[in-house]
């Protein structure tokens, strides 16, 4: 009977990891607001940011999430704490570059515009 369970390589491992960590993506929700700026909310994190733009917002987007990600990783017992499910989006925005970040930035517009 064959082996139901396949076991992998420290670095058959490794390299799974990074490409599971890859294909992970940030949900963002924008609004329009009043003043003609842009609010992005990523869900993942609970944290949102304003800017000018679009362009400008996936930019103080990125920048909150590093800001996000240095915090959670300054205190990562206290964190975790009921948060477990972050802990990959961390590792991704530890990571990889702004550019990488922005391509995985995935928003809706929730106000129709």
């Amino acid at each position: 009977m064959p082996d139901k369970h396949t076991f992998l390589t420290n670095e058959e491992a490794l390299n799974e990891g990074i490409k599971w960590l890859k294909s992970l993506q940030f949900s963002v929700e924008y609004a329009k607001e009043q003043d003609g700026s842009f609010t992005g909310f990523v869900k993942e994190f609970n944290t949102a940011e304003n800017a000018p733009t679009l362009e400008e917002l996936n930019k103080e987007l990125i920048k909150g999430m590093r800001e996000w990600a240095s915090l959670y990783a300054e205190d990562l017992p206290a964190w975790t704490i009921g948060r477990v499910a972050e802990i990959p989006y961390i590792f991704k925005i530890f990571y990889s570059t702004d550019e990488e970040l922005a391509s995985c930035l995935h928003g809706k517009s929730y106000d129709g515009f």
